[in-house]
């Protein structure tokens, strides 16, 4: 396949990536009561995050909280700053890219969004921790959030590791198509499968959060193959697509 015919492979993050907060501490923060925050955030920061996300969807629908309210305060839950030009250019120009996500998000959380901003035909493939709703109004969650494969990484969270899932997909995907990766991100969980990219890639820190911390502030961007660009607002982005 010739170059001019490959395309560009863009890797995206979800919370505080393509959107504007992490979308769990927001719910958590505005739908339970001061106890129960109390309770959830005593939790070790390195428990699964799959028991997290099971507690507060048992808290939220005990305090009476239907699906359609929960709906409606995640979608007060903006996109980051130029998302919706950086998908609007995307999705002028499918023959020259390829959109796929990889979070430690939940399905139910991301594709509601997705579909709420308009974004979900984007994406070619949805990489996230497994979920299914309520078949009954008597099961005591609307949500179940289901426990993704166990990994070996010690630095990522059990409930997810970045690396992990960019190498089973370099394994069941034809690379050859792609020219290089562009990936797109936020925590510190992102820099494990920054390690990952090839010289070729590209990396894109969110300015002033922690994968741009590790990289321009602690100097780990050394440790990298690929280079690595920081981004403020996602038309930063756009313009890096249209230089190349």
């Amino acid at each position: 396949m010739s170059n001019d015919k490959k395309k560009i492979l863009l890797i995206f993050d979800f919370d505080k990536t393509i959107m504007n907060d992490d979308t769990f501490g927001y719910y958590a923060i505005n739908m339970l009561t001061k106890e129960e925050k109390a309770e959830l955030f005593k939790a070790p920061r390195n428990q699964n995050w799959v028991i997290g996300f099971n507690l507060t969807l048992k808290m939220i629908k005990s305090n009476g909280t239907t699906i359609n309210e929960f709906n409606k305060v995640l979608e007060k839950i903006p996109l980051s700053k130029g998302m919706d030009e950086l998908f609007s250019y995307i999705g002028k120009n499918k023959s020259k890219y390829e959109a796929v996500i990889m979070s430690s998000n939940y399905q139910y959380v991301i594709f509601h969004l997705l579909k709420y901003y308009k974004i979900f035909d984007i994406f070619s493939e949805i990489i996230c921790t497994p979920s299914r709703e309520s078949n009954s109004d008597k099961e005591d969650q609307f949500v179940y959030v289901l426990d993704n494969k166990p990994h070996n990484c010690s630095k990522c969270n059990p409930c997810n590791c970045k690396s992990k899932d960019f190498n089973e997909f370099l394994s069941s995907h034809d690379m050859s198509k792609y020219e290089k990766i562009v990936f797109v991100g936020d925590g510190w969980n992102d820099f494990c499968l920054a390690k990952e990219l090839s010289g070729n890639d590209i990396v894109f820190a969110r300015k002033n959060f922690v994968l741009y911390k590790k990289l321009f502030e602690e100097n780990l961007k050394n440790s990298l193959k690929c280079k690595a660009e920081a981004w403020d607002d996602a038309k930063d982005i756009v313009k890096y697509l249209q230089s190349i």
